[in-house]
């Protein structure tokens, strides 16, 4: 896909909505400038450029959006900030430690999609080794357990974990049990 679809898709994301996008690229003619701006990217830039101009118009898109560019994560009852590594579930704060803040933002970010166990040790422990897969299972009853909502993380058999928040009102009504 090209930069336009990809910004366009970036945008309809709640969890990515409020992503700060530059577009840099090749294209120059005014309607490609215009159609990548309104596609929802916050500055175009037409290479050849100098770094030091990328990195002013990275200060200018964080100074005007407050330097608190896509931070905070939010579904169903869950809100997860990034920048001070918190996190409420149905408005009550849940204290994580690193790892388990690590895969509940893994899981946060796939919006509901099926997270392989592989890519799930990739991204947190940076390993595939299979004999972590036990930790993997603990650290997510622990999250369960600690979110206080354990239908939240749905156990896929064989694959994976997902989370669900489909099944949660804004009022943090209570979801299908999760299986093990």
């Amino acid at each position: 896909m090209d930069g336009v679809e990809l910004c366009q898709r970036i945008r309809e994301r709640p969890d990515f909505g409020d992503t700060a996008i530059i577009m840099v690229t090749a294209r120059r003619q005014q309607r490609e400038r215009i159609l990548g701006l309104r596609s929802g990217a916050d500055d175009y830039v037409v290479k050849p450029l100098a770094i030091e101009e990328l990195c002013a118009r990275m200060e200018a898109v964080l100074r005007r959006t407050g330097g608190r560019v896509g931070t905070v994560l939010e579904t169903g009852p869950l809100r997860v900030d990034l920048s001070t590594r918190t996190v409420e579930c149905s408005g009550r704060p849940v204290e994580l430690t690193r790892k388990e803040f690590d895969l509940l933002v893994v899981l946060l970010r796939e919006s509901g999609g099926v997270v392989s166990r592989e890519h799930l040790l990739l991204r947190v422990w940076q390993t595939a080794w299979p004999g972590t897969l036990r930790t993997l299972e603990v650290h997510i009853g622990t999250l369960r357990s600690k979110l206080g909502s354990p239908g939240l993380i749905r156990t896929v058999r064989g694959v994976g974990y997902q989370l669900v928040t489909s099944e949660y009102t804004a009022a943090g009504a209570t979801a299908a049990p999760a299986s093990r």
